[in-house]
């Protein structure tokens, strides 16, 4: 992810699957901002979640690193 005007930058990285359940997919679709619902109104689209394993980035504050603890 990168924000030009903060001229901050962060790399996700972790596990994804599509979520099948449909009252997930439901919140899923509600919590999604409005732009972006309105790419498909048929609820068509996949449901992909994504399990984060690792954050890394930084930004005029400072830099961050956090792992997971397996």
């Amino acid at each position: 992810y990168r924000d030009s005007n903060s001229r901050s930058t962060v790399i996700i990285q972790g596990r994804g699957h599509i979520e099948s359940d449909p009252e997930i997919r439901r919140r899923l679709y509600e919590m999604t901002p409005e732009v972006e619902q309105m790419h498909d109104p048929g609820r068509k689209g996949a449901a992909l979640i994504i399990d984060i394993e690792r954050l890394q980035g930084g930004g005029p504050k400072g830099n961050f690193r956090m792992q997971r603890q397996m």
